[in-house]
């Protein structure tokens, strides 16, 4: 098993599964490209997530270990919706 600490709780998935895993299962399965998808994450779980997707975005109240490894940071989703509609 992996475990993801997240706030108050500790989130706990079978070795090998997280959200990019996720991500790319959803990607391979309606056959879009990862340039095509976009991801916001803001806790340690998504990390993975965020890692893995080139238009990853953390917000920017996650913590530093969070916003490190996304492509951007934004202050809300909407902010964040506002940018990517317009690439």
């Amino acid at each position: 098993v992996t475990a993801f600490a997240n706030n108050f709780v500790v989130d706990v998935v079978p070795k090998g599964v997280s959200k990019a895993t996720g991500l790319d299962f959803v990607e391979a399965y309606i056959d879009v490209d990862d340039a095509d998808t976009y991801s916001m994450g803001d806790s340690h779980n998504d990390i993975p997530m965020l890692e893995s997707n080139e238009n990853s975005a953390a917000h920017s109240l996650a913590p530093e270990e969070v916003t490190v490894v996304a492509a951007h940071s934004f202050p809300s989703l909407h902010d964040y919706i506002e940018f990517a509609l317009e690439q």
